[in-house]
């Protein structure tokens, strides 16, 4: 997990919220933006105990040896401006485990995730995608598609087309073994999106190529590219708000809604 101090307990409710799940399989690792204080990192280790971390740049000869060939990938890590360069680089470069999730902190799981949890349980081993259920065949216009199958095969250096299930692709939640997915992809996205990248949020495009999208399309873009096919999670992993579903990636629109806060209030009295 990738954590700010304005999501600091908001991310500890999350990664309790799945613990309580699999307390004996799953290790905690959170990357540090650069805004916790030690106080708030002992606040964090009194709630997930043994939790590891890595700060923002971890200078660690697995971070180093990632980046030490991708001039874009180590501009945006070094730069100094773009945490969520974090979110890619850390879980994929410097995991200690096989297998691995990478969580936002606006999330919850308010149910067993049977899909999640029967893939920690070894028993699959295919990618999972967070995506949103907006209907795209109305978000999803044709110059998008045209642009992502025209871009693929230079991220991916292959004739990929674009084949996940869904094109509205979410970073909340994800897992994957590291091997499965290729930073060099994730390279070139980063160099071609320097002179691309949308900064009007107004733009539909900017959902896939905005400026503080490129973590999550650098994603998207490597898991088109992953192999065994990846698969979406699924309904009962929501990005929204709502109740009755094991799982919800909230997003600040959602986040700060009466009826969302009474939900966390409930799983706080819970756990």
């Amino acid at each position: 997990m990738l954590l700010c101090r304005r999501d600091l307990a908001l991310g500890v409710l999350a990664l309790k919220s799945l613990l309580r799940f699999e307390p004996d399989r799953l290790a905690v690792m959170v990357s540090d933006d650069g805004t916790l204080s030690p106080s708030d990192r002992q606040w964090v280790q009194r709630h997930v105990p043994n939790c590891g971390w890595l700060a923002w740049p971890a200078r660690v000869p697995v971070i180093e040896q990632a980046i030490a060939m991708r001039p874009a990938t180590a501009s945006l890590y070094h730069g100094g401006r773009f945490p969520l360069i974090c979110k890619v680089l850390h879980p994929i470069a410097a995991a200690r485990c096989e297998n691995v999730i990478v969580l936002d902190p606006d999330t919850a799981f308010f149910m067993p995730p049977r899909q999640l949890l029967q893939w920690v349980r070894g028993r699959e081993h295919t990618p999972l995608y967070m995506h949103d259920r907006q209907d795209e065949a109305v978000t999803v216009t044709p110059q998008l598609r045209r642009s992502f199958n025209q871009l693929l095969p230079q991220v991916a250096s292959s004739n990929h087309t674009y084949e996940l299930a869904y094109w509205l692709f979410n970073s909340g939640l994800l897992a994957f073994e590291p091997s499965q997915l290729d930073l060099d992809i994730a390279e070139r996205y980063f160099q071609w999106s320097k002179g691309h990248a949308y900064r009007d949020r107004r733009d539909r495009m900017s959902i896939w190529f905005g400026y503080w999208t490129r973590e999550q399309t650098a994603y998207q873009f490597m898991f088109a590219a992953a192999e065994p096919r990846p698969q979406p999670f699924g309904d009962e992993y929501f990005l929204g708000g709502g109740s009755g579903y094991a799982f919800n990636h909230f997003l600040r629109h959602y986040l700060v809604r009466d009826e969302t806060l009474d939900q966390l209030r409930e799983l706080i009295e819970q756990l």
